[in-house]
């Protein structure tokens, strides 16, 4: 689960949320939502039985595209970067400040986060949880890693004793997965976001949360 998704209670809400939502109105379908770990989340949609997409703020990449379908992208994104302590870690020094041994850095296991910190700051350490809001919550981490929109979102609803010191561009989109011979849903899915956004609608989802 991606902080795109929230809990409210026992209900899942957020951007994501919406965007499915949407989809499943225009296609007439009631929508069910699932929860997973996000490492988990290609793996389930791939064999099938668990869930028939996904949306979690997933990073169309080539490797994912070897196991699932990706509908076309609903949110083009990057990577933001947060620190507890913004005196320390700034804009200017954090690529220098956080690639240091004895410094640990927060990550989204199986997340374009994860590697972009295993390959630029190779000599701090990676800590590794399941979800975004857990990189936030773990104190004894000095910088956490995640899209940006996920960060600004967590930011804003959860953390505000947290800075983001940097977003870092790479143009990564956010698509749904589909098995690989489910193209049938694919199409269906692809044909409502069009319609989704030639009608604003998802721009206005936008809006609404970031």
């Amino acid at each position: 689960m991606s902080s795109l998704v929230n809990l409210e209670g026992s209900d899942f809400v957020g951007y994501d949320m919406d965007v499915m939502k949407a989809i499943g109105q225009k296609l007439g379908l009631s929508v069910e939502f699932k929860n997973l770990k996000f490492d988990a989340i290609i793996p389930a949609v791939s064999a099938g039985g668990q869930c028939d997409c996904a949306i979690s703020g997933i990073t169309i990449n080539p490797e994912r595209k070897e196991q699932v379908n990706f509908a076309d992208g609903y949110y083009t994104d990057g990577l933001g970067f947060a620190v507890a302590d913004a005196q320390k870690y700034t804009k200017a020094n954090y690529n220098t400040e956080l690639n240091k041994a004895g410094v640990m850095i927060a990550v989204q296991s199986g997340t374009t986060g994860e590697d972009y910190v295993k390959e630029n700051f190779p000599n701090a350490t990676r800590q590794a949880y399941d979800t975004s809001n857990d990189c936030f919550a773990a104190l004894q981490c000095v910088a956490a890693i995640s899209n940006d929109a996920v960060v600004g979102n967590l930011i804003k609803m959860s953390y505000s004793s947290l800075t983001k010191i940097d977003t870092i561009s790479t143009g990564e989109e956010y698509g749904i997965a589909i098995k690989k011979d489910n193209k049938e849903l694919l199409d269906a899915i692809n044909k409502a976001l069009k319609e989704l956004k030639d009608e604003g609608k998802i721009d206005n989802i936008q809006s609404k949360w970031f």
